[in-house]
């Protein structure tokens, strides 16, 4: 289950708190430095539930909304048939982490270990 306290702690690590922060050469935007594929993916959730698609980047400088595009991300990437048949194992708070910062597949990624890392000492604190 997603907690508060990991969205808390991505938050941290990806815009030091501030909504209004621009990362990636302008790519990612607000808390939660969220780029224009990931809401793509974001969107199509959306679409199949009925619900009203998000505008990028303006939508993701709210807070709330960016919280709510998390959720709807990790809905579609982070489940726990998707885990377990790609690893054979349960899901767990990192392999959500390491989507958020690699994609799909972020959670086998080596290159997402170290967003992990800061993530992990984040919740610590």
């Amino acid at each position: 289950m997603i907690t508060l306290k990991l969205i808390a702690a991505l938050i941290a690590v990806e815009s030091t708190d501030n909504d209004r922060a621009i990362g990636d050469n302008g790519k990612s935007h607000g808390c939660l430095q969220i780029s224009e594929k990931a809401m793509i993916d974001i969107n199509e959730e959306r679409r199949k539930k009925g619900l009203s698609e998000f505008k990028f980047p303006d939508d993701c400088y709210d807070r709330e909304k960016s919280k709510i595009m998390f959720h709807t991300y990790m809905e579609r990437y982070w489940t726990e048939k998707r885990i377990q048949n790609l690893e054979g194992r349960g899901r767990t708070l990192e392999d959500a982490a390491r989507i958020w910062n690699g994609g799909p597949y972020g959670f086998r990624m080596k290159a997402t270990e170290a967003y992990w890392a800061k993530v992990k000492t984040e919740l610590e604190k």
